[in-house]
Parts: C-alpha cells; sequence; structure tokens
C-alpha cells in the first residue's frame, strides 16, 4: 500500500508537499515483518552523540517533529485512497447484497422442497410402498435361489469327482477340487458348507488313494497313457518329488503279493493256518507235482515286474520333465534326479527278487526231478 505513495503524481501544492514528505520516509518503514520502529528510531539517535553520553532534547524534539508531520501525510494519503475506492466498495457491497439475497431465497426454496416432500411422503399410498417391499423380497429370494443352485451343485460335485476318478481323469477331477474349494470358501458361512468342505477332504483322499492305486498297477503292466496321466496328477497335487518314492515302494510291494498269490493259489486254500503262512512256509508246502508251474509263474511275474521297470527307466529317458505352472510351491525334480533314483531302485528290485527266488528254491528239498523242471523252466 505504501508504494503508491510513491508512485502518484500530485497537483496541489499540499499534495506537492505531502509527496515531498512521503519520499523522506525511509524505507526500513517499508518493512512489514520483524520491524520494530521504537528501537530504530533510539538507535538512530544514539549514533549522532559523537562520545556525549546525554541525548540533545533539540534532536529528540526535531526528530519527533518530523515523524508527526510523515504521520500526518501518510494518514492523508490513506484518507485519500479510501475514498478513491468508496465506488468500488459500494460496488462490491451491492454485489455481496444481492449475494445474500440469493442465498436467502435459495433456503426459502429449500424449506419449502422439504415441506412438499413431507406432504408427499403422507400422501403416497400403502400400495406403493407394498409394491417397494416386495420388489425388494423378490430381489432377496431371487439371490437366495442362485445361491440354493450353486449349493446344489457343489453337492453334486462329489459325485462327479468320483465318477472323474473311476475313468481315470484325475487331473480332471483335481481341478475340478480346486474349483470346488474356491467355491466352498466363498459360501463358508453357510452350515451346510462346512460340512460339505470335510466331505470334499475325504474325497480328495480317495483321488489321493485312487492315483496311489493305479500306480501300483502300473508295476505289472505298464502304459505310457496312464502313467502321464498319473505324473499330472501328483505335479497338480505337489508331490512330483514323493511319486518316485512312491513308485519304488510299489514296486517292492507288488513282488511280495504276487508272489504270495501264486504260492496260495498253488498251494490251495485248505484251511486259514494256510492264509497265515509266510512266504518261506508257503514254499514248503509247494506240491512236488506243482513246483514246475509254480516256478514257471514267478518267473513269469518277475519277468513283468522287470519289464515295467525297464519300460518307466525308457518312458523317463524320452521324456524329460516340462517346466510347468502348478499350484504348489514344491520345485519339480529333475530329469536327472529320477534316473538316479530309478537306478538305485533297480538294484533293490533286483535283490528283492533274488531273495524270493532264492527262498523259494532252497526251501523245497530240491530232487532230482524237481533240478530238471528248474532247468527245463530256465530253457
Amino acid at each position: 500500500m505504501f508504494d503508491s505513495f510513491k508512485d502518484h503524481g500530485f497537483i496541489s501544492i499540499s499534495e506537492k508537499a505531502d509527496r515531498e514528505t512521503l519520499n523522506t520516509i525511509e524505507d526500513n518503514y517499508y518493512i512489514e515483518h520483524n520491524f520494530d520502529p521504537k528501537e530504530y528510531e533510539l538507535q538512530k539517535l544514539l549514533s549522532t552523540l559523537n562520545g556525549n553520553p546525554f541525548l540533545n532534547i533539540s534532536d529528540v524534539i526535531t526528530r519527533r517533529d518530523h515523524l508527526k508531520t510523515q504521520l500526518t501525510a501518510v494518514s492523508k494519503r490513506v484518507s485519500k485512497l479510501i475514498l478513491e475506492n468508496s465506488s468500488s466498495y459500494t460496488t462490491e457491497l451491492q454485489r455481496v447484497t444481492v449475494l445474500t439475497g440469493a442465498l436467502q431465497d435459495s433456503i426459502e426454496t429449500c424449506h419449502k422442497a422439504r415441506r412438499n416432500l413431507r406432504r408427499a411422503q403422507y400422501q403416497i399410498t400403502t400400495r406403493n410402498l407394498s409394491l417397494i417391499r416386495n420388489e425388494m423380497r423378490k430381489q432377496q429370494w431371487i439371490n437366495v435361489l442362485k445361491n440354493i443352485e450353486k449349493l446344489k451343485k457343489l453337492h453334486s460335485f462329489d459325485q462327479k469327482l468320483k465318477e472323474m476318478v473311476k475313468h481315470e481323469d484325475f487331473v480332471g477331477a483335481i481341478q475340478l477340487y480346486s474349483q470346488c474349494g474356491n467355491t466352498v470358501h466363498h459360501y463358508k458361512e453357510y452350515q451346510c458348507i462346512r460340512d460339505l468342505s470335510t466331505k470334499l477332504q475325504d474325497t480328495l483322499d480317495f483321488i489321493e488313494e485312487s492315483i496311489d492305486v493305479t500306480l501300483a498297477k502300473l508295476c505289472s503292466y505298464f502304459n505310457p497313457h496312464t502313467y502321464q496321466r498319473l505324473l499330472n496328477a501328483y505335479r497338480l497335487l505337489g508331490k512330483s518329488l514323493t511319486s518316485m518314492d512312491q513308485l519304488q515302494m510299489h514296486f517292492v510291494n507288488v513282488v511280495q503279493t504276487r508272489t504270495l498269490e501264486i504260492l496260495l493259489k498253488t498251494v490251495g486254500t485248505i484251511n486259514n493256518e494256510q492264509n497265515l503262512s509266510s512266504y518261506s512256509d508257503l514254499c514248503k508246502m509247494v506240491p512236488e507235482e506243482s513246483f514246475a508251474s509254480c516256478l514257471h509263474e514267478l518267473n513269469v511275474c518277475f519277468w513283468q515286474i522287470i519289464k515295467s521297470y525297464k519300460l518307466i527307466w525308457l518312458w523317463h529317458e524320452k521324456n524329460p520333465p516340462s517346466i510347468e505352472s502348478t499350484n504348489s510351491d514344491t520345485p519339480e525334480p529333475s530329469q536327472e534326479f529320477l534316473l538316479q533314483k530309478l537306478e538305485s531302485g533297480s538294484s533293490r528290485l533286483w535283490h528283492e527278487i533274488q531273495q524270493k527266488m532264492k527262498t523259494f528254491i532252497l526251501e523245497n528239498n530240491m530232487t532230482h526231478f524237481k533240478f530238471e523242471a528248474f532247468i527245463q523252466v530256465l530253457k
């Protein structure tokens, strides 16, 4: 504001004198912040003492009169500026007055609208309210029916999963189980869904058990397509690392179970005690006339098992594990790892077969007839 004191021209002598007075105002007085005029003037007077310990009263009065003259000039200039801007003030005041009136009209309009709204609420009939309420209930029932339909489908998934397992579609069954699990988690607040969650877990156990049973069957009769499906299923379950251990265990088990079955069939189930006999005891019970045929069946059985093992080995040599995304964080075993497993497992399997054959021969009294039958079987 004070800059305008120096910029405007003056016409009258008084205004010219005021302008000269305003020009004498020091720049420090135009500082708006952190300026103390009393301290400033006092320091200015002290600087003119020239070694005199006391202030000259005439200097103080002169400085005071000069400051009064400057104050008067400033007051006149401020008054003039106010008068010059009075028209703008009047215009702004009128605009504010108009705006105030518009706001009052808006307030009245709002009050009127609210009164009309309350009146309209009283005038709405019960039938209209019933229509709105019925529409809301309709939407609620539609949502309930949709949820019931989804729950019904979830309950039917259990039978569908078992059908897929029956047809050895293990990959599809596991994928469907995962979808069901996500849906069950979404509707977990329902009691029937919590029961279904337990049932689905039992179904998953059934799927894993069926996969394991199918894997055991491959120990006697290898099928590359079935084996591929089983590996894909183990990959989805995140059990690729343990699948090879399961396979090794099944090969050993099938040697034990198949040899017992052959011996029991040869010996015959005369009484329950024979069913509880060990492999060694059953070897002693083999009749002399059945020795050759039993030995032949054992050799065919062992040959089928070794053949299946070799076919699995060759399959892994020709089909390295593919890198596919799974739902599990378990790493996929490498081809080198699987082949090492098969190599180490072959020694164990061959040792098991040798032990079975050794026990069968030693536990039988090798007569001349049996020896000739043994040689004939080997030929």
